[in-house]
């Protein structure tokens, strides 16, 4: 059993605010923009566990729990370890930022890239098409929320690189929450890349 708790906020300020996460009533961890996550294995105990989340202060916060069990029904593929990046990181109002994911050599069967959209950022849609028309993704489907990327199975002793853009909103600082990549048979073999603090000013 693996839970992970992410906590992010997108203030109109600079300052970002703070997620005291409790489990079973002991605190466990805060999150802010130095700790973005924190993984709750151990603290897991047998049995009905109770996770509790208090947002510290007054800015708006923007919570994902990410709950992941294993399948036995499924099969054995594994993801392929995922990097991930977004640059530049400091945009103008407008600017395009590039969204690129470097998955790693793998023979495993279909794959799906599940990427959060950060708060206010609009995603290139000709450009996914673009992926689809070559051939490097099966098909996406997009909100203004999340992503969602189906990669085709894959036999190739070379990494491969998935990218889009996202156009900058307004004056704002926000986190992009980590993508992750997970076999379609089997979400519970999910692996993440990493949250980024985006500045756009």
């Amino acid at each position: 059993l693996a839970l992970r708790a992410l906590a992010s906020v997108a203030p109109e300020k600079p300052a970002l605010g703070a997620v005291e996460v409790s489990l079973n009533g002991k605190k466990v961890a805060r999150l802010d923009a130095n700790q973005l996550s924190v993984e709750l294995h151990s603290h897991l105990r047998p049995g009905q566990n109770t996770l509790a989340l208090n947002a510290e202060g007054t800015t708006g916060a923007y919570y994902e729990l990410r709950l992941a069990l294993p399948d036995p029904s499924a099969t054995r593929d594994r993801a392929p370890a995922l990097a991930t990046n977004i640059q530049p990181r400091r945009a103008s109002p407008g600017q395009s930022v590039t969204f690129s994911a470097r998955l790693a050599p793998e023979t495993s069967g279909p794959l799906s890239l599940e990427v959060p959209i950060p708060a206010g950022f609009q995603p290139v849609r000709s450009d996914l098409e673009e992926l689809v028309r070559r051939r490097e993704i099966a098909g996406y489907h997009v909100n203004a929320q999340r992503a969602w990327i189906q990669v085709e199975p894959g036999r190739r002793k070379q990494a491969r690189w998935i990218a889009f853009r996202m156009v900058a909103p307004a004056r704002c600082e926000v986190i992009a929450p980590a993508a992750s990549i997970y076999p379609a048979a089997n979400p519970g073999e999910r692996r993440f890349g990493r949250p980024l603090r985006l500045t756009v000013e």
